[in-house]
């Protein structure tokens, strides 16, 4: 929603979790967003199409490695990193040229599995910080490297 509010041309967003993306769909409808936004049910980036390319990738994944139970744990918790590395192994085919990756990171896991340690084929910059409920909460710009 952020994305086609400040002025993107298209927009796709995909996520593992059916009731989000129906959610996000009624919003995009709402907010006279549906020409731009399509939404799409993924598990990783498995709903892009082939051809698709982005200036921007906003990546807002879970934080922690560990075993899930259910699609709303998956929100929570990324086993072994999966999503992470799939979107790293794939996103310079996914990025037009200067293209970049925005994505969430909080403060505790970076000190414990720093996101730089995921893949040396990208920059990593630390673009801002917050805090949520107490924890503190980073913005990182990861760029290919050319």
């Amino acid at each position: 929603m952020a994305a086609a509010k400040l002025g993107a041309k298209k927009v796709v967003a995909l996520d593992i979790n059916p009731a989000a993306v129906e959610c996000a769909a009624l919003n995009a409808k709402n907010n006279n967003f549906s020409d731009i936004i399509e939404v799409r049910v993924s598990d990783a980036i498995s709903g892009l199409k082939p051809e698709e390319k982005f200036d921007i990738i906003v990546a807002g994944m879970p934080f922690e490695a560990a075993e899930v139970n259910s699609i709303l744990e998956r929100s929570v918790y990324d086993p072994n990193f999966i999503m992470r590395r799939s979107l790293l192994d794939n996103a310079t085919m996914l990025l037009n040229p200067g293209g970049r990756i925005f994505c969430t990171y909080s403060k505790r896991v970076q000190d414990i599995t720093p996101i730089e340690s995921f893949d040396t084929r990208y920059s990593y910059e630390l673009v801002r910080e917050g805090t949520i409920k107490g924890e503190v909460n980073y913005v990182f710009m990861l760029f290919p490297l050319v």
